[in-house]
């Protein structure tokens, strides 16, 4: 059993680096990634001191960008070069530059509701606030039913639909431009490839757009991305396997991973729900 997609308490996890290898190590996971969003220090502290894990361990991150004007995920694996990686990441993921980016993110939301007359009595600055940009958003939109009438169902009904697909959805008035906010795709992949890592593309399903297949595509044939996560906690088996397929005839890189932030959302380490199984075989095509 092996997990290449796991939150730290350096990102958004609730397990320190020690309880993530103490779990995995219970469970008998044989490779590990930690996977934190946009940081490596989860590997500062790790070389610094022994870890209580005796399977493999694979260097991780995951990495916020725009694709297609759209915000998504990559996944970068297998780097070796931790001072040039941490020295981007600290430059374009600064403390500043996220606080920039959560304003600019909240700042077109509001232009959304204004745009389209949605209800809400959001502050007009996002500034300290409790909740993130959508979470913050979205609370307020849902203390309003005749909202309901500019979302689907889905969006109404779900904090994380509304985050994963209204706004990376052209089609969805809450469609967001990221343009401008985070670093392109291309600029991830060649800062990873600089510190010798492997691109994937993470919970391509996750993401609104209108033909999944055809994303992947464009992000291979434009040598973005080396492989795909395939295996996920949410994916079904019939998106697993055509994930499978592509990346055979492709002959693009399989990962997986459950995604657990320790004890937040039920996810559990290695299993995910409780029917995840990432077959160990998928790193004999990757790893040394």
């Amino acid at each position: 059993m092996i997990d290449l997609h796991i939150h730290s308490t350096y990102s958004d996890g609730t397990w320190s680096v020690n309880e993530i290898f103490t779990k995995a190590q219970k469970v008998n996971i044989t490779a590990l990634s930690i996977t934190d969003h946009n940081t490596i220090e989860a590997y500062n502290e790790i070389g610094k001191k022994p870890i209580n894990f005796a399977g493999r361990l694979i260097s991780g991150v995951e990495i916020d960008c725009i694709a297609n004007n759209s915000k998504i995920e990559l996944l970068g694996y297998d780097f070796d070069d931790f001072t040039i990686l941490d020295a981007w990441l600290k430059e374009h993921y600064s403390l500043e530059k996220n606080k920039m980016f959560r304003r600019g993110e909240y700042d077109r939301l509001l232009k959304k509701m204004q745009e389209y007359g949605i209800k809400n009595n959001c502050d007009p600055i996002y500034e300290n606030q409790e909740y993130l940009p959508h979470t913050a958003v979205y609370r307020e939109i849902k203390k309003f039913e005749s909202n309901a009438a500019f979302m689907s169902e889905a969006e109404w009904n779900s904090l994380e639909t509304f985050f994963r697909t209204a706004t990376t959805n052209a089609k969805s008035l809450f469609y967001i431009d990221y343009t401008g906010l985070l670093p392109s795709a291309e600029e991830v992949a060649t800062s990873l490839r600089k510190a010798n890592g492997k691109v994937f593309l993470a919970h391509v399903y996750l993401y609104g757009v209108n033909d999944h297949i055809q994303f992947i595509d464009e992000l291979w044939k434009n040598e973005i991305i080396d492989g795909v996560e395939v295996y996920y906690t949410k994916f079904t088996k019939e998106q697993t396997d055509t994930l499978c397929d592509y990346c055979k005839q492709n002959k693009l890189y399989m990962s997986g991973g459950s995604d657990c932030h320790g004890d937040k959302g039920n996810i559990n380490i290695g299993i995910g729900y409780g029917n995840l199984n990432v077959p160990e075989s998928i790193l004999t095509e990757w790893i040394p």
